[in-house]
This record gives structure tokens, sequence and C-alpha cells, in this order.
């Protein structure tokens, strides 16, 4: 067997460590990523995506996807997602979606939260783990809003605020120990009784719903019937008022016209009583059909003849 060539040999280790070398320089970095370089584990600088140079056994990458959206599920875990996505809930997902309400209520909450890496150093170097740093904030915040809250808030009206509230609970505790991430959305994805108690809890529910129903149709029945009846109370209170009032102003009218009477007797009764008996006597005789004036100095009865009436009759 012949012997290779030492220097041969020695070519052949050289390209190969070359070959090494060259491809422990450089490094490719996609367009939705950022990488970091460290040397001997210190931060140097941070490259952009594209084909890039370190130097090899000296400086190492960590590529991280700043422009991704990233997301953690509490509660739950998709297995497989799809037209029909498929979900894991195992004692683990069960225990960390309980919940305390303000009246002491255990309740089920399942959310995720969509988050970016904004700054990779932060994100590398200030927390060892920053991917379960931020799932316990995510508890600790959730935790705390619910139990803000009554049982039947959160399962009914108080997603919304409980969504929000979260989210800026959540930034705060980020931005406090400079983790390096963003807030993109939190949501909401069910909120339920635990099953332990969810069969009680739907026939409570169910109950409330047929009491509210039953109100509705007496709150119904109600203004179909009493609220006619109000309104046409109302009418005649009002009619009554008015003819009070009327009757009021003829009294007062009627008293005023006595006083001015009385004013007037006062000053020459003779002539006011003639005139009152004058007008008395106008007013009365237009109404009558038959007048017959009795003269003491004649023997017989006077008939009087209404000429004015006969005139109108005759025309």
């Amino acid at each position: 067997m012949n012997k290779m060539n030492p220097k041969l040999f020695g070519a052949i280790v050289a390209i190969v460590l070359i070959i090494i070398v060259m491809g422990a320089s450089f490094y490719v970095v996609d367009k939705d990523e950022q990488a970091v370089i460290t040397r001997f584990g210190r931060y140097m600088r941070t490259a952009d995506p594209g084909l890039n140079f370190k130097i090899p056994l000296v400086e190492k990458n960590y590529n991280v996807p700043v422009k991704k959206v990233l997301k953690e599920e509490f509660g739950f875990q998709t297995i497989s997602s799809g037209m029909k996505s498929d979900f894991y809930r195992g004692s683990e997902e069960t225990n960390e979606a309980r919940m305390l309400s303000a009246d002491l209520k255990i309740i089920q909450i399942e959310w995720i939260v969509q988050y970016k890496i904004s700054d990779p150093v932060k994100y590398l170097f200030n927390v060892r783990n920053p991917v379960r740093t931020f799932r316990d904030f995510s508890k600790v915040a959730m935790s705390q809003i619910a139990g803000d809250y009554l049982f039947d808030e959160i399962i009914t009206i108080a997603k919304s605020e409980i969504t929000y509230k979260m989210e800026e609970l959540l930034k705060k505790m980020i931005e406090e120990v400079q983790l390096g991430l963003t807030i993109s959305t939190i949501q909401l994805i069910n909120v339920t009784p635990p099953k332990e108690v969810e069969a009680a809890y739907n026939e409570v529910l169910q109950s409330q719903q047929e009491k509210d129903k039953i109100v509705n149709e007496a709150k119904m029945e109600y203004n179909k019937k009493v609220i006619p009846v109000e309104g046409e109370a109302e009418r005649m209170i009002a009619r009554s008022k008015g003819y009070e009032a009327e009757r009021v102003k003829v009294a007062e009218g009627e008293a005023n016209y006595f006083n001015s009477l009385y004013s007037e007797y006062i000053k020459a009764p003779d002539i006011t009583k003639k005139r009152i008996y004058l007008e008395t006597i106008s007013s009365i005789l237009p109404n009558l059909d038959k007048i017959n004036i009795i003269d003491s100095s004649q023997k017989n009865v006077l008939p009087f003849l209404p000429l004015d009436k006969s005139n109108k009759g005759g025309n």
C-alpha cells in the first residue's frame, strides 16, 4: 500500500480547514430577522437581513425574528390549525386558566397574547428566559385584573374592559424589566365556569333567562294596559283643570261686575235700580212668545205686538 504524500495530505487538511473557517465566517439573516453578534459572550453589534460576516470561533450570531408576530396561549394549546383546529387542555393548562373573581368564585379564562420582539438585545440579555418571564407576567396580570370583577361581569359584560386593562398592566410590567417586547393584541378566547360546576351554572343561567323573559312579558302587558289608562287619566285631569280655570275666570268676572254695580248703586241707588230693572227686562222679553201688559189705568188686558218679530217673520 502506497503512503500518501505528506505535502498532499497537508494541502487537503488546509483546504478542509479553510472551508470550515469560511463556512463558519458567514451567516444568513432572513428578511424578518435581525442578528445579534456577541464576541466571547459580550454584545458587539446587530446585523440586518442578508449575508453577513463574523470572526469564526470568536463571534457568535443569534438570529431573532423581530418582524414576526409571535403568540402565547394560556389555558390551552393549539395542536393543529386549519378549517378545523384541534386544541389540547391538560391539567397544567386548566390550572393556569383558573382565576378568582371579586366575589370569590373560580372561573376559567383562556386567552392569547400576540407580541413582537422590539429590541433583540434586551430580549436576549436582560432576562434569562424572556418567554417564560413573559408568560408569568401575563398570568399575574390576568389574575390581578380578573380579581377586580364579579363572576357574572367577567362572563357577560366586562370582557373588553378586562382586555384593555390587562394590556396596559402587561405593558407596564414589560417596560419595568426592559424585556424588549411590544404587545400587539390580547384576546379572551373562552370564559366559562369550571367544568365541575358548569352544569349547575347553566341551570342557574337558564333560570335567570326565564325570569328575565317573564319580567319583560309583564312589562309589555303593563305598558299595554296601564299606560293608556294613565294617559286617559292625565287627559281627564287636564280637562278638569281647564274647566276649573274657566269657572274661576267666569266667577271672577261676575264678581267684578257685581262690585262695579254695587259701586254705582251706592252713588245713585234709584238710577241704578231702574237701570238694572231695564237691563233685566230687555234680556227676558225677547225669549217670550206671548207678552201681556197690565196697566192700572186700563180696564182690559192690552196685548203687546212685537213688531220686530213680525217683520222678521214676514221677510
